[in-house]
């Protein structure tokens, strides 16, 4: 495909939000990049604007994004750099806590969870609430969350059957050393379980 058929292509599927232009294809990294499918290899929207635009993307350099939007293909919002670059463009304007998670107010954290709870799949809860996946992964592996929401120690991968029998045997008067043995618990994991009330995640 040549890059005039392809910009007229990425220019169909996106849609201006300020300066910033939003690839609307549905296909998403983890990270909440947009993805785009090519003669049957998959790459970020974003890289293709690069190439389209600039030209080849040096080996060992990555595409980057002065506006910090994952899904924006500007290509005056782009820039090449190393991952290290990327890293040090984070922490220089303060990306590097909670991936993102300061961008969101603590109601939509607390939204996210309850959706969670009632089960429905990351995927699906980062579409009903327009967050990237990154981010919304964030949200549940973070310990940091404790400080966000009440009684929350991060996301259990035990089930809920194994954390009512651990604080049952506890109420028994069974050793903690035990329990970990016969459940197959570590010690921190189980620590957590015995320390807040909250079972029904």
């Amino acid at each position: 495909m040549s890059k005039n058929a392809l910009k007229e292509r990425l220019l169909k599927n996106s849609k201006w939000n300020g300066e910033c232009l939003e690839s609307t294809y549905k296909g998403r990294s983890q990270s909440g990049y947009a993805l785009i499918k090519i003669n049957g290899s998959t790459s970020g929207a974003h890289r293709i604007s690069w190439k389209v635009h600039f030209g080849e993307i040096p080996d060992g350099l990555w595409v980057l994004h002065k506006c910090d939007n994952p899904l924006c293909i500007n290509p005056e919002h782009l820039f090449l750099g190393k991952p290290i670059d990327n890293s040090r463009d984070m922490i220089k304007k303060k990306r590097h806590n909670y991936q993102g998670m300061a961008k969101y107010s603590d109601s939509l954290v607390q939204e996210a969870l309850q959706k969670r709870e009632n089960g429905m799949t990351h995927k699906d809860i980062a579409k009903d609430l327009k967050i990237p996946m990154g981010t919304l992964n964030s949200f549940f592996r973070r310990n940091s969350l404790k400080d966000k929401v009440k009684n929350f120690y991060g996301i259990p991968k035990y089930s809920k059957e194994t954390r009512i029998l651990a604080k049952s045997m506890n109420q028994a008067g069974v050793k903690c050393k035990d329990i970990q043995a016969v459940l197959g618990i570590p010690k921190r994991s189980l620590t957590r379980i015995l320390h807040t009330n909250y079972i029904e995640f």
